[in-house]
């Protein structure tokens, strides 16, 4: 997998969109659709990143990473609301990630 720096923006039409900069203006290719999101993972585990959550739809798996532990909880918690998710009772050990559905 590799990584790659985008600039994200929520749309009120519930898409994702990302960019290659802030200042493009042209998306890097078609936005996430959040109304076919099954299922949020935050605060997984990667040995090269800290911050890393997830968004899962029908078709393909979004990892993406957070500058701050705040600011992934902030993204989790905005497309949580705008998916209708609510956070699930860990059914795994401490320290597992949490799972929205």
């Amino acid at each position: 997998m590799q990584w790659q720096k985008r600039y994200f923006v929520l749309t009120k039409d519930k898409q994702l969109q990302y960019f290659k900069s802030e200042r493009d203006r042209r998306p890097v290719k078609d936005p996430i659709d959040l109304r076919s999101v099954t299922c949020i993972e935050a605060s997984l585990q990667h040995k090269s990143f800290k911050h890393v959550f997830s968004i899962n739809t029908r078709s393909r798996i979004y990892y993406l990473v957070a500058d701050s532990q705040e600011e992934m909880e902030k993204w989790v918690e905005k497309l949580c609301e705008v998916c209708g998710f609510q956070k699930q009772s860990p059914r795994n050990s401490p320290g597992e990630p949490n799972e929205f559905i």
